[in-house]
């Protein structure tokens, strides 16, 4: 999981993930949601992942992000305690 959701991220060809959303080529509010489902039902994929941590922390700053500006706290302060494990 970890080198299919953060490379997809990078790549702004795919039409998968982030990319999509960044291309607006799917609903914004969704594929979050998917992400954030898939984050934090297993957390390790995430925080053990092999992408360098800047590029981490960059994915999960663009979903607090997301979050904060629908209102979503709750999703943000979870988004948060997973960057702040990947960054001890």
């Amino acid at each position: 999981m970890d080198s299919f959701f953060f490379e997809n991220f990078r790549n702004t060809s795919s039409n998968w993930g982030f990319s999509a959303i960044l291309n607006g080529l799917t609903d914004k509010n969704a594929t979050y949601d998917i992400i954030y489902k898939a984050i934090m039902s297993h957390p390790s994929y995430v925080i053990f992942s092999e992408a360098n941590t800047e590029h981490k922390n960059s994915v999960i700053l663009k979903m607090i992000k997301h979050y904060e500006s629908i209102e979503d706290y709750e999703k943000c302060s979870e988004l948060l305690k997973i960057k702040n494990t990947i960054n001890k």
